[in-house]
């Protein structure tokens, strides 16, 4: 939490930068991401610069992941602060802060790995006031990364559909610093029974941001590295380059295949304690077929961005 005490204390000094928006994309991006619940409720309320964040319907549970990130964002930007917590025993903790000051230390910090539902209502200073057009923006490009999710903002609900443009892409912008740095290849495809978003870059900030029917696989798994072969033989095919180097490969993809809900540990797609895809379905062959031929045809068509990635590449 300290982290944040300069702003809160020193505001003036950051009035170029609206903290409702970073607190408002880094808990969407946890909940919906890191913690994979399936109901996200969001309210604001312009006059109090209020937000309420209501997450339920939780699909999988990561044992390893317990972090409070994004809790420990909003209490120390917050004026006052109320979270409430139900757990995978029913057990319950309710949490308020005021001006970054727990008022029971002895509930923090906060464990969220065996969570089940989280509320928190926030009001933040005058400084970082509710930007609705932000939260619409940023609201229908989850929706679109998440499409089996509900998210509601104000009562109207969001559901994802399918455009050109890849909304995967988003998590390669999020995770860059410079947005300008590096070109965004995107590439997807949709058939009756699954649909399929790729996208990478080639950049410092090498990542995996891997998703199987809305779930963060945080470890890879067969699906990851099938697509990185892809990758890699394309480029040595079209380019007749042996030595091709993945290091700086900043990957976002999300497969959509049957069955819609995920079956942990059985099941056609099955992810262990891990998080990583164990069973292989033969949606994700046709998949590779399917990129690795708009890959091909591409970079055939695009020398001069081909010979730009192989400089990265070395």
């Amino acid at each position: 939490m300290n982290e944040f005490e300069r702003v809160r204390l020193r505001p003036e000094i950051y009035l170029y930068r609206n903290f409702f928006c970073d607190i408002f994309q880094i808990s969407m991006f946890e909940l919906l991401g890191t913690y994979a619940f399936s109901e996200l409720k969001i309210s604001t309320t312009e006059e109090q610069n209020k937000v309420v964040f209501k997450a339920a319907g939780r699909k999988h549970f990561d044992a390893d992941n317990d972090t409070s990130y994004f809790f420990s964002v909003i209490s120390k930007m917050s004026i006052r602060a109320d979270f409430s917590i139900e757990y995978l025993d029913g057990s319950f903790r309710e949490i308020a802060v005021k001006d970054a000051v727990v008022y029971d230390k002895n509930l923090f910090p906060v464990r969220t790995d065996t969570m089940t539902r989280f509320e928190c209502s926030f009001e933040l200073p005058d400084e970082y006031p509710v930007n609705k057009n932000f939260a619409l923006s940023t609201i229908h490009k989850f929706a679109h990364v998440f499409p089996h999710s509900h998210i509601t903002f104000n009562g109207f609900e969001y559901i994802g559909k399918t455009e050109t443009k890849n909304k995967i892409s988003w998590f390669l912008h999020h995770r860059s610093f410079d947005k300008n740095a590096a070109k965004i290849f995107e590439f997807n495809g949709r058939e009756d029974n699954y649909s399929w978003e790729i996208s990478f870059s080639f950049d410092s900030m090498a990542k995996d941001n891997s998703f199987i029917n809305g779930v963060k696989t945080d470890f890879g798994g067969p699906h990851v590295g099938m697509v990185k072969k892809c990758i890699r033989h394309i480029l040595q095919k079209i380019s007749g380059e042996k030595s091709i180097s993945l290091k700086k490969l900043n990957l976002a993809l999300s497969f959509h295949v049957p069955p819609e809900e995920i079956i942990i540990q059985g099941g056609l797609v099955s992810l262990n304690d891990f998080n990583e895809l164990v069973s292989t379905p033969s949606e994700l062959h046709l998949i590779s077929k399917e990129f690795s031929r708009q890959l091909t045809a591409y970079f055939t068509a695009n020398p001069n961005e081909l010979y730009e990635i192989l400089k990265k590449c070395k």
